[in-house]
């Protein structure tokens, strides 16, 4: 199996815990699986949120909060 980075983030909002993963298959695709209280661990839809991410990069995700909004992003390289 292909060494993959991972990175993942934590929030809580509307007194849920809510839990991001994100990670690199080896088809270069940057996958979230995401966990809820209540729900346990699901994928939206197909869960890709990137096609192009060079392989074995690594993978940076943070979260920050907005008056009642909570924001998740997440980074890795691009293929050239």
């Amino acid at each position: 199996m292909d060494l993959t980075s991972l990175d993942t983030v934590e929030f809580t909002h509307d007194n849920k815990t809510h839990i991001r993963v994100y990670y690199q298959t080896a088809d270069k695709l940057l996958r979230e699986s995401s966990f809820e209280t209540g729900n346990g661990w699901f994928v939206r839809t197909n869960g890709i949120i990137a096609t192009n991410a060079k392989a074995n990069t690594p993978i940076t995700a943070t979260r920050w909060s907005t008056g009642n909004a909570t924001h998740v992003n997440h980074h890795t390289m691009p293929s050239l």
